[in-house]
């Protein structure tokens, strides 16, 4: 994995003109990116994104590109290449907190003034684009499969979940392949809302940052477009549900009430949506976090074994 090194130093030194110092932020443990946090003496203030797995970079420049005017998110700045194949991105930081460092400390009347936000920011990301294709950019060029049906896009994220599941040795298969037998079953039913539109695929707490103003505390910003490309909009519920709204559901009404004012949404259709992507959320964690996050393998299996309880 690439690290921090005079040639990045080089290329920031083109755009800031005068002293500075670098930070490490972000999960370097994970072996994926490494994210800088850049401050100079004039009081500004960047981010600088070392990018270690493919098509990363093209969906985070992407999805900030598309989304600069409709949302408050990092702006970029410049980007390229180090070594011909490492590819970056230097933005501009937005200052605040992370949302998922102080949910529980919140009162539950700043919980709904957050939610009312977050349900403004999907609504607005959900309504920007729309398109003709699932998952990946076609900018990623003729050898990327751009799925017209949603079904087979589905099948197909799903059946690559799976496989990267069975090479390994990880405990829990048990209970593993029984949810991915409960997921194959929602086949004949599920459907996408309308058309692909562009979703974030990362939308929690943990990626929203916010500052105390008067009224409570507010979201300054959304950050980690890096999952960012077509898709049915209702994925990008699945966080929510994971994270906020099994835990507290009356959290879920005023979200939605915000989110309408942009598009429409049928909530019982959603509801039984949820069970499939929930799912599928799980066994997504399962397939890659057993030997990199620990930790975060365990909630993989604990919201399958949660899903096991409720149905």
């Amino acid at each position: 994995m690439f690290i921090y090194s005079d040639d990045i130093t080089e290329i920031i030194a083109k755009y800031i003109d005068c002293k500075y110092t670098v930070t490490e932020v972000g999960h370097h443990n994970l072996g994926r990116h490494l994210v800088y946090l850049i401050k100079d003496e004039k009081e500004n203030s960047y981010i600088l994104k070392i990018y270690g797995k493919a098509f990363r970079f093209c969906n985070e420049l992407t999805g900030l590109k598309l989304l600069r005017d409709k949302i408050k998110c990092p702006k970029l700045l410049i980007s390229g290449k180090v070594f011909s194949e490492i590819e970056w991105l230097l933005m501009s930081n937005i200052e605040g907190i992370i949302l998922g460092n102080v949910w529980k400390e919140l009162s539950n009347e700043n919980k709904v003034y957050i939610m009312q936000q977050m349900g403004e920011i999907l609504g607005r990301i959900h309504s920007a684009y729309k398109y003709d294709y699932y998952g990946a950019w076609q900018e990623y060029g003729t050898f990327i499969l751009n799925h017209k049906d949603f079904m087979e896009y589905r099948k197909n994220s799903d059946k690559i979940i799976i496989e990267n599941i069975i090479r390994q040795d990880i405990p829990h298969k048990e209970l593993i392949m029984h949810s991915y037998e409960k997921l194959i079953k929602y086949y004949d039913d599920i459907k996408p809302r309308d058309v692909p539109r562009l979703c974030h695929h990362d939308f929690s707490a943990r990626n929203m940052l916010i500052n105390r103003e008067k009224e409570g505390w507010k979201i300054s910003g959304i950050i980690d477009f890096e999952h960012c490309y077509p898709d049915d909009p209702d994925i990008d519920f699945t966080d929510l549900y994971h994270t906020v709204f099994l835990e507290e559901p009356w959290l879920k009404e005023p979200f939605m009430k915000r989110y309408k004012e942009y598009l429409k949404i049928k909530e019982d259709v959603l509801e039984y949506k949820m069970k499939y992507y929930l799912l599928n959320k799980g066994l997504f964690i399962c397939s890659w976090a057993y030997y990199t996050a620990p930790e975060y393998y365990l909630q993989g299996i604990k919201l399958l074994e949660r899903l096991d309880d409720m149905q």
